[in-house]
């Protein structure tokens, strides 16, 4: 028979720079009841760095251990934390299951809460019931258990405000005594006094963990059994944020940067992104026909510039303009209630570029891919590997979106930022990356500007072609159309019908160069030496076909010209 004599602790590894657990929990079999143990470790016990100080660990058993050795060794710093009541320290899975193989085990330190503010501060919740903090590192302890706190209760998740110390949120909860009533607390005094906050939680909602919003202090979040809850003002009403989440058991929830990350008992992850205007909503807001929710920055490479806002009903129109820092216009965007309104649920990557701006009632969603306007084109163009509809990544700096409806119009400013993954690359790699795309877009435009001039000159002479003899058509139309038609040619494949029929014909000027833009803006970096080689290569070309065009016109439109002229038509432009 193996008993436990020693606790079994685990040790967190850096060597080589790495982190791994070696082991979370131990694995005893015991025929002895959990009393005749030294150390009662649950299945899922907390560990965790100090945020004051990363070399310094904690994990929990009755007792909170402490290593600064990165688990080499453990020093125990607190008596036994638990009510420790006989009858909870039997065998674990009693007498229906016997289930000795050790994690099932009660009276533990099942939440603990190293201070944001103070090295010395620990909190520290059991699973039984017990509230416990300690400001002088251990040496001393101080039972600090909320009056309205049953025995029994455990203590899912206790959180320390990141804004002011002294002050602590608790979840807890009763569903194995038969009790599903949510218990949620706040302390502001280092727990001498409590405040019990479950205004607005529904009956039967119990509580697993509650979060504070790092950036808005008192913006409190709450997994329940049932779903999320949030609240305003420091948790005195919850406001169900279930939205299109599914009636399951949320077990606990972090706020990271702009979002809220769910984990729930059925091991689903669920997102819900960009939480700005929860944190900047102010009771005024509620009276305003429309609100502009100021933009997070966004990363370059990463994400798209996601701008939020309000609208107390639905309006006709909207429109939303990008700025660069010298306040030049990017591009403006406009939406309608009676234009198609787009799946909110596709991502506007998805969707091939920036959203349309909705008009519904509520809160509204526009999409800034962070692209400038893109190339001219003509329709029916099919280019292969390549968006030249689609203009250059702006670099990184300083932009402004302006929103405009009716009487309302409000201005924010954001950043775009550099991937902090990248290395090697500076802000002036992407400039220059920026300039390069912007100089092949701008050929590109110039390759399909000549190609849709050429069209609208044939077309005008078809559509007349009988207001001419066949003789004055065959002796002076159709050579100067077959000029133009030869530099179109060079200039666009004529021949694509289809997506796929890049495969069957040569690729053109303008496709060639629509992709080297697009092998230019293929990663976050510099543009190579050989992208700028074949940018003068290309250029070179399209100036031969562009300077051939226009001797073309000098040599042949003024005699087309005038025989238009001569029969009651405009010249052509």
């Amino acid at each position: 028979m193996l008993v436990a004599k020693v606790p079994f602790l685990p040790r967190y590894d850096r060597s080589n720079g790495q982190s791994r657990d070696i082991q979370v929990y131990p694995r005893f079999f015991s025929g002895e009841p959990a009393s005749a143990l030294p150390e009662r470790w649950q299945w899922t016990f907390p560990i965790m760095f100090a945020p004051k100080d990363s070399n310094v660990m904690y994990t929990c058993s009755q007792h909170v251990r402490k290593t600064t050795d990165d688990g080499q060794s453990w020093e125990k710093i607190s008596p036994d934390l638990t009510y420790a009541d006989p009858s909870t320290l039997g065998k674990t899975g009693g007498v229906i299951t016997m289930d000795m193989n050790g994690p099932e085990i009660y009276a533990t330190v099942f939440a603990l809460a190293p201070s944001n503010h103070d090295i010395n501060t620990i909190w520290a919740g059991s699973d039984d019931g017990k509230i416990h903090i300690t400001r002088d590192g251990g040496k001393s302890w101080e039972d600090i258990t909320p009056q309205d706190l049953p025995k029994f209760s455990r203590v899912s998740i206790i959180d320390e405000s990141i804004h002011n110390p002294g002050t602590l949120y608790v979840a807890a909860n009763r569903y194995q005594v038969d009790d599903r009533q949510p218990y949620v607390f706040k302390t502001h005094d280092y727990g001498k006094t409590w405040t019990k906050i479950i205004n607005g939680i529904s009956e039967g909602h119990f509580a697993r963990a509650v979060r504070e919003d790092p950036v808005r202090e008192g913006l409190l979040f709450l997994a329940t059994e049932h779903g999320v809850y949030f609240s305003m003002n420091d948790g005195e009403l919850w406001q169900s944020l279930q939205l299109k989440l599914p009636d399951t058991p949320v077990r606990d929830l972090v706020i990271k940067d702009n979002d809220v990350v769910l984990g729930t008992h059925g091991r689903g992850f669920w997102i819900l992104d960009d939480i700005q205007p929860l944190r900047q909503y102010t009771p005024e807001m509620k009276n305003q026909d429309a609100v502009l929710f100021k933009p997070q920055n966004v990363i370059r490479g990463i994400n798209q510039a996601a701008v939020q806002y309000y609208l107390k009903s639905q309006l006709d129109t909207i429109t939303f303009e990008i700025y660069d820092v010298n306040d030049q216009l990017i591009d403006r965007f406009t939406g309608s209630k009676t234009e198609y309104k787009e799946d909110p649920n596709i991502p506007s990557w998805q969707r091939g570029g920036s959203s349309k701006p909705t008009t519904a009632q509520g809160l509204n969603t526009f999409t800034w891919d962070l692209r400038y306007p893109g190339a001219t084109t003509f329709d029916g163009m099919i280019i292969w590997s390549a968006r030249p509809a689609r203009g250059p990544k702006a670099p990184l700096g300083t932009y402004k979106v302006k929103m405009k409806t009716g009487d309302y119009e409000e201005t924010y400013v954001f950043n775009i930022e550099m991937h902090p993954n990248l290395k090697g690359i500076t802000k002036e790699d992407l400039e220059e990356q920026f300039e390069l795309a912007n100089k092949i877009m701008n050929k590109t435009s110039d390759a399909n500007k000549a190609v849709i001039k050429i069209r609208k000159m044939k077309s005008y002479l078809e559509e007349n072609k009988a207001k001419f003899t066949t003789k004055e058509y065959g002796k002076t139309i159709v050579p100067f159309m077959e000029k133009l038609s030869g530099i179109e040619e060079e200039l666009y494949q004529v021949k694509n019908q289809s997506g796929q029929d890049p495969l069957n014909f040569p690729i053109k000027l303008n496709n060639r160069l629509a992709s080297l833009r697009r092998s230019v803006e293929s990663g976050e970096a510099k543009p190579t030496d050989g992208a700028y080689k074949v940018f003068e290569e290309l250029s070179a070309e399209l100036k031969v076909h562009l300077d051939n065009l226009d001797k073309i016109l000098s040599d042949n439109k003024p005699k087309v010209d005038k025989l238009l002229v001569e029969k009651g038509l405009s010249p052509l432009e």
